[in-house]
């Protein structure tokens, strides 16, 4: 399991957890279990997805996984604006931390390797980054 904690503003951190639990709501609601199905979830809505790992993590971390409503999506929201306000980097902690937990400590080099080696001229001329998943 991985533990996180991230500064919501200069008054505030909150400890959010990864493990099996929140990999299987993520599966239930239609993620997969596969890093390709979970990245595809994932880039087909950043924001969404954002929301919901940050929503499930603090659930894990305050032993509510078995009361979601304690903790509603929508005050994950509102936290996911109040931590993006002030560093982009601390939510992106919440997703790195969500993968290393799922696939481990690799995933991470397999990222960095697809934003550095994806990217292809468009017509217009200006690069673009292109990620495809390719399954083995």
């Amino acid at each position: 399991m991985e533990t996180l904690k991230i500064n919501v503003n200069s008054e505030k951190v909150i400890e959010l957890h990864f493990g099996s639990w929140v990999m299987g709501q993520l599966a239930k609601q239609g993620w997969g279990y596969d890093l390709a199905g979970v990245l595809t979830k994932m880039a087909s809505n950043p924001f969404e997805s954002m929301a919901l790992l940050l929503h499930l993590g603090l659930c894990s971390a305050q032993k509510k996984s078995l009361s979601l409503n304690e903790l509603s999506l929508d005050d994950a929201y509102d936290t996911l604006d109040e931590i993006g306000k002030y560093s982009e980097d601390e939510a992106m902690k919440i997703r790195d931390s969500f993968l290393i937990s799922a696939f481990g400590e690799k995933v991470l080099d397999a990222l960095k390797n697809l934003n550095e080696d994806d990217i292809e001229e468009s017509e217009s001329g200006s690069k673009k980054k292109v990620v495809t998943m390719k399954s083995k």
